[in-house]
C-alpha cells in the first residue's frame, strides 16, 4: 500500500507494475510477532505469476528500507532486469518459511489494497482476498494499522 511505504520512506515515487514470472504470492514467512508476511516465492513455474509494484527511492533510503523489511534477519534481496534498468526486491530466506502461519488481517489488508490501488487482474487481486487471516491480539500495534488503513478488519 503505497501510504505504509511513503510513511516510511518520503522519497518511493510509483513507476508501474510489473510481472513476474515463476514467483508466487505467499504468505508464509515467519515475522517476529508470530504471524506470517509475504512472501515473493520463487517456484521456476511458468503458470506462476507475481504482480510488484515498482517504486523508485533515493538510493540513500535504501539502506532504511533493507532494515525496515528485515533484510539478514528473515528477508533477502533478489534483483531482475527490467525494461528501465535492475529492479530489487525481497524474499523470505528459507529459514524463515513456515507454510502452517497465517498474517494478520491488517497486514492481509495492506497488501489487498495494494493490489487494488495499482488496479492489478481481477483474478489475483482475488487470490489474495481468498487468503486465510487472524485478528492481532495486540492491541495497541492493531488499533495503530488499522488507523493507517482507515477502516476495519472486514472478516
Amino acid at each position: 500500500m503505497q501510504k505504509r511505504l511513503t510513511n516510511r520512506i518520503q522519497s518511493a515515487q510509483f513507476q508501474r507494475t510489473h510481472l513476474l514470472k515463476g514467483y508466487q504470492l505467499r504468505f508464509h514467512k515467519r515475522s517476529p510477532d508470530g504471524s506470517a508476511k509475504a512472501d515473493a516465492y520463487f517456484t521456476s513455474s511458468p503458470n506462476h505469476e507475481l504482480w510488484c509494484a515498482l517504486y523508485r527511492i533515493h538510493a540513500q533510503d535504501k539502506p532504511e528500507l533493507d532494515a525496515i523489511e528485515g533484510v539478514g534477519d528473515g528477508y533477502e534481496i533478489r534483483k531482475t532486469a527490467i525494461d528501465e534498468g535492475i529492479a530489487f526486491f525481497y524474499v523470505a530466506q528459507s529459514s524463515h518459511i513456515e507454510p502452517s502461519l497465517k498474517p494478520y488481517c491488517w497486514y492481509h489488508a495492506y497488501v489487498l489494497e495494494g493490489a487494488r490501488q495499482r488496479q492489478l487482474p481481477h483474478h489475483y487481486i482475488q487470490s489474495i482476498t481468498d487468503v486465510e487471516v487472524w485478528e492481532d491480539q495486540h492491541v495497541e500495534r492493531h488499533a495503530r494499522n488499522w488507523n493507517l488503513l482507515g477502516t476495519t478488519c472486514q472478516r
